[in-house]
């Protein structure tokens, strides 16, 4: 007979506390949650047979005292629609915001859970951070001609700004 293993719990990762100026558009991310069941390949991949599907949900559980409706629309996450990991809310009143994400594997009876707070302040208060670029690659030569690809999916920004990427060779060695 066949032995499974029982599932392990999915381990909720909502990200680290931040603080971004009023009016800014924020980046909610759970990309770095965890389901052990589905390490090696993409769980989001409908190829793959044998997996956990995680369900992400995002939710606001606390804001500042006062909020008017259309505020509180604003700060309430709108989930990703091609990928729910990520969920988007703008902040424009000052003070602390509190985001629970929950990932459900559908097997396990309680969803992983973790909270990120969003402390809004001033614009002036804030001094702009540099992203970090993060490229991985091939580790090895390779031959003129092959394609190789280039990964930029893990580079961030400290102060959660969205990222844009531009990609450029500098010279013929890749230097």
């Amino acid at each position: 007979p066949l032995f499974a293993p029982p599932n392990p719990p999915v381990i909720a990762d909502a990200g680290g506390d931040r603080t971004v100026g009023a009016g800014s558009l924020v980046l909610l991310d759970g990309s770095q949650s965890f389901d052990a069941r589905n390490v090696g390949f993409n769980p989001l991949d409908p190829d793959v047979f044998d997996k956990d599907t995680l369900v992400f949900t995002w939710e606001l559980v606390a804001q500042p005292a006062g909020l008017t409706a259309d505020e509180l629309a604003a700060a309430t996450p709108v989930q990703d629609t091609e990928d729910p990991r990520f969920a988007i809310v703008t902040l424009t009143v000052l003070g602390n915001y509190a985001y629970r994400l929950l990932v459900s594997d559908r097997v396990n009876p309680l969803p992983g859970a973790d909270t990120v707070i969003i402390t809004v302040v001033d614009p002036s208060e804030l001094v702009n951070q540099a992203p970090q670029a993060i490229i991985v690659g091939p580790t090895e030569k390779v031959a003129v001609g092959e394609t190789i690809t280039l990964d930029g999916t893990n580079s961030s920004d400290p102060d959660g700004d969205l990222l844009a990427y531009l990609w450029r060779q500098t010279d013929a060695v890749g230097g």
